[in-house]
């Protein structure tokens, strides 16, 4: 049987969200409550996860709410990871390596991010199906165990090649990701849709 944390109330967690970038100046006005721990030492926010001893598990950065509405949010470096995977194809360009293998290439690292979305939104609906157990003070949005995903997605400087040109590949990754994503998760009865969204759009937004 699983035990109540003394009465640990949801509300301990809340508080403004924070995306980690330092390459990007945008602050959020958005509160979420922490799932995942943040710094070490004294210093260290546990988050939900590992308060209720599931410290192990995978887990988007933020559970949040709004209009009703509860949502898992993640503050991702795709990005980043998107310039890393142009570099090692750029690096491959030269050589003798067939065009589809490159296209492999591109494809398996694709699906590497693709299962560690997924992967991330899963272990966050575990972790929070016991934390309903454990803590108290859950809003009745909260409550329902359905959510919305969002990931959250910031450019940072790092562009190699033409500007303009890795931004439209960028684009047509994001569009592309989003899109497996929800083919993948369709059947998820626990997730209601799912978006990628830019930093700047995503923190000047009231609904979603």
């Amino acid at each position: 049987m699983t035990k109540r944390c003394k009465e640990i109330s949801i509300l301990l967690f809340l508080e403004p969200m924070d995306h980690d970038n330092l390459s990007v100046l945008i602050s959020l006005k958005k509160e979420g409550y922490r799932l995942d721990p943040k710094g070490r030492g004294k210093g260290t926010k546990k988050g939900i996860k590992c308060t209720i001893g599931y410290g192990k598990f995978k887990s988007v950065d933020y559970l949040y709410e709004t209009n009703n509405r509860a949502y898992l949010v993640e503050f991702s470096d795709l990005w980043d990871q998107h310039l890393d995977v142009l570099r090692r194809v750029r690096n491959i360009q030269g050589s003798n390596l067939p065009v589809e293998d490159k296209r492999n290439l591109v494809e398996k690292e694709e699906s590497i991010i693709r299962k560690e979305l997924i992967e991330k939104f899963k272990d966050s609906v575990s972790i929070l199906k016991v934390a309903h157990i454990k803590l108290v003070d859950w809003t009745e949005a909260l409550k329902k165990g359905s959510y919305r995903y969002r990931v959250i997605v910031a450019k940072t400087p790092g562009v190699i090649g033409s500007k303009k040109n890795v931004e439209v590949d960028f684009t047509m990754f994001l569009s592309r990701l989003q899109a497996q994503l929800r083919s993948a998760m369709k059947y998820d009865n626990l997730c209601v849709d799912v978006k990628l969204s830019p930093i700047d759009i995503w923190a000047n937004s009231k609904n979603y």
